[in-house]
């Protein structure tokens, strides 16, 4: 992810919160200022947590079930373990970065100096940026160091660590794993179960479609060429653009088509699979190396971002977090709705 987008996240999920109606106070509430943490002996606000449980929230979780469970853990705990865990990465990140060597340097910090005024003007100019910050509990040197100088540090040290002629620079094997682990490659006829408007169908029409996409299934599994069927018959326009195949990064195909997928050997053909408002045939085709060696650029930063973060849990793992007794008895529902 990149430097701006994460930023950009951490704009729109804090902008939410701050939009929405006053918290009401928990039994245990506490004030922005009050110390909940330690992280390496630096002490983290109720405020500052209190931004970094919005973030997290805005991380991927569209919709939280406050009295059910996320991954096996109480949500409301989850949410709070994960508010810490941002924190501990981002100060290991800077302590980290310090220690070997890097930093941001003038012209960088100018960029960041300019994209925040452009979140200024979005939020309606630099006072409303302020009062902003306040309602999200967090100060702007952390709102800056959280936002921008973390991701900024940790794509240099992605660079300097693991990039050319480095010292844990990835072998050709390790990019190529990582390739196998990571993607696929696959052709597929879509069949859409949606009207124009993009509403389901039913009844006859929904029966009609779901017998073109068996009958191509059977055309399929009977010797057709498939792209020739993709590109024919098919209804998704970027398939069509590769009917003989498309490399994808996964689970950028919906869960049971990749699950069907994956249950393929390759040069094998699904069985008809209904997901995304319509119905996939799905061909399992061999790794593509000639996409790897197009894209072994972008597949060495992923390798690359991917060995890092395993750098930085280890990191995290030998600094000392200390939490206060009151920390884990605050309700991050009363700070985000």
């Amino acid at each position: 992810m990149s430097r701006r987008l994460i930023a950009l996240t951490v704009v729109l999920a804090v902008f939410l919160s701050a939009c929405s109606a006053a918290p009401t106070p928990s039994p245990s509430a506490v004030v922005s200022s009050d110390v909940l943490a330690t992280v390496g002996g630096i002490p983290l606000s109720a405020g500052e947590l209190r931004y970094l449980t919005t973030v997290a929230v805005g991380m991927g979780i569209e919709v939280i079930d406050w009295d059910g469970m996320i991954n096996g853990v109480p949500a409301r705990r989850y949410i709070l373990e994960e508010a810490l865990s941002l924190a501990t990465a981002s100060y290991v990140t800077g302590m980290k970065a310090k220690e070997l060597g890097f930093s941001l340097t003038d012209e960088e910090q100018g960029e960041i100096d300019w994209d925040i005024a452009l979140e200024a003007d979005y939020l309606g100019g630099r006072e409303a940026f302020l009062e902003w910050l306040d309602s999200s509990g967090i100060t702007e040197e952390l709102y800056r160091f959280y936002s921008y100088e973390v991701p900024f540090l940790q794509q240099k040290m992605i660079t300097g660590l693991f990039g050319t002629g480095s010292q844990h620079e990835p072998s050709e094997a390790q990019e190529r794993d990582y390739y196998k682990n990571n993607y696929l490659t696959v052709s597929y006829i879509f069949i859409s179960a949606t009207d124009d408007y993009g509403e389901p169908l039913f009844g006859d029409s929904y029966n009609t479609q779901r017998s073109i996409a068996d009958a191509l299934r059977r055309q399929a599994v009977g010797g057709s060429d498939f792209a020739e069927l993709v590109e024919t018959h098919g209804q998704d326009y970027l398939m069509s653009l590769s009917p003989a195949g498309r490399t994808l990064p996964r689970g950028e195909l919906n869960d049971a088509a990749e699950a069907a997928v994956n249950a393929l050997r390759d040069g094998e053909i699904s069985e008809t699979v209904e997901a995304d408002g319509g119905f996939f045939v799905l061909k399992k085709l061999p790794a593509d190396w000639t996409w790897f060696e197009q894209n072994r650029e972008d597949v060495w930063y992923l390798c690359a971002e991917e060995a890092f973060h395993k750098m930085l849990a280890e990191w995290c793992a030998d600094v000392e977090t200390t939490v206060s007794g009151t920390y884990y008895g605050q309700n991050p529902q009363d700070w985000i709705e």
